[in-house]
């Protein structure tokens, strides 16, 4: 079977407004009828074209809108600053200027001699039920800024990671225990574990340790404050309280004097852990410096022709980013559920994007048509 979102059967055979951004398209109804779309875009640099490629057997991943500029470019107006469903026609999305990203702080250009160096790692690595670790990867992955920060006279080094999601509560299933063998024999050295990320236990256990000592905080995730909410088992979403949210942050910033973000895979998160450490000196480990020059390469001197390909169902978490890089890339390629919202909004709007209609006719109604359940 066919595997549409999570573990819905549904694919692009199957879309219908309904089940595909239905509140966008009931506000970009109101807003169209209500407002003459004044749409300025940016000069064109090359010939508007538009290609849908939908294969009905594939899942949404497969599908990919091709857009160039022009034709972007025409279609980021009717996107609002904070939702793309609250259609905002006459307020342009504010830009977001990329700065250089391969002169950032990093851990050389801090003083860690005779500090506390507070790192962010991701240990999130795969187990097996029998908690051996199948995939060491991220792990050697953080080697560089850890021995970096040791033998240049760290007082220790603490690290702190999330594994899973335990939803902020503790779970045995998802303790970071299993990591500390794994660490010690590629460190060479031996590893302390917490049984806890914050609390006056972890403090004494960071205070009391002798130098040049490795500690390896429990799992971030047990605390609801880290991520700001948690889900129950029927789905239901639970706010972390904001005192209790400033308390877990103060409690993480007590165990350092510098704080280290090597964690690249969760840098884009705004947990406690990654935006809420609050100590004098911050930089980022070895691991993000390496994906921050890459992405320095990519963005700031790129080779042409330059091609982006953004994929995902999240539109709000990307406009801005889609529009960052327009001035950028010659190509930008839309995949996944995040094509059929443009792919949506330009046959909406043959007067913004004339081309539209004719090369992406609306599918008929029998191919609209849901399946129906067996029997």
């Amino acid at each position: 079977m066919n595997r549409g979102i999570g573990n819905s059967p549904l694919t692009s055979r199957h879309l219908t407004p309904d089940s595909w951004l239905k509140c966008f398209l009931q506000g970009h109804s109101r807003a169209s009828s209500s407002h003459h779309l004044r749409v300025q875009p940016r000069k064109p640099r090359q010939r508007q074209r538009h290609r849908v490629e939908i294969d009905p057997h594939l899942n949404l991943s497969s599908v990919i809108y091709y857009l160039t500029l022009p034709s972007i470019n025409s279609l980021l107006p009717f996107f609002s600053s904070t939702s793309p469903f609250d259609l905002h026609p006459h307020s342009p999305i504010p830009r977001i200027e990329i700065m250089s990203l391969s002169n950032k702080l990093s851990i050389t250009d801090v003083d860690v001699k005779g500090k506390r160096v507070l790192i962010r790692v991701d240990f999130n690595v795969p187990l097996d039920a029998d908690k051996n670790i199948t995939n060491n990867q991220r792990i050697v992955g953080a080697l560089p800024t850890i021995k970096y920060a040791l033998e240049n006279g760290a007082k220790s080094v603490i690290l702190m990671s999330h594994l899973g999601r335990p939803n902020g509560s503790p779970n045995e299933k998802y303790s970071l225990k299993p990591v500390v063998p794994e660490l010690e024999k590629l460190l060479g050295k031996k590893v302390t574990f917490a049984p806890d990320c914050v609390g006056p236990e972890v403090e004494e256990i960071v205070n009391k340790a002798e130098d040049g000592a490795v500690i390896l905080l429990e799992n971030l995730r047990f605390h609801i404050e880290e991520e700001g909410s948690s889900k129950d088992k029927e789905g239901n979403k639970t706010k972390a309280d904001k005192a209790q949210v400033e308390a877990f942050r103060k409690g993480l910033t007590a165990l350092g004097d510098v704080y280290i973000n090597d964690a690249f895979g969760t840098a884009h998160r705004a947990h406690s852990s990654m935006v809420g450490v609050d100590l004098p000196q911050k930089a980022s480990g070895f691991l993000v410096k390496k994906e921050l020059e890459y992405f320095a390469k990519a963005l700031e001197e790129p080779q042409r022709p330059f091609l982006a390909i953004l994929g995902g169902a999240k539109v709000s978490d990307k406009i801005q980013l889609i529009d960052n890089l327009l001035d950028k890339v010659n190509t930008l390629i839309i995949c996944g559920g995040m094509a059929f919202t443009f792919r949506r909004l330009s046959r909406m709007s043959p007067s913004v994007t004339p081309s539209s209609t004719r090369l992406a006719p609306r599918p008929s109604a029998t191919s609209l048509r849901r399946p129906r359940p067996r029997a």
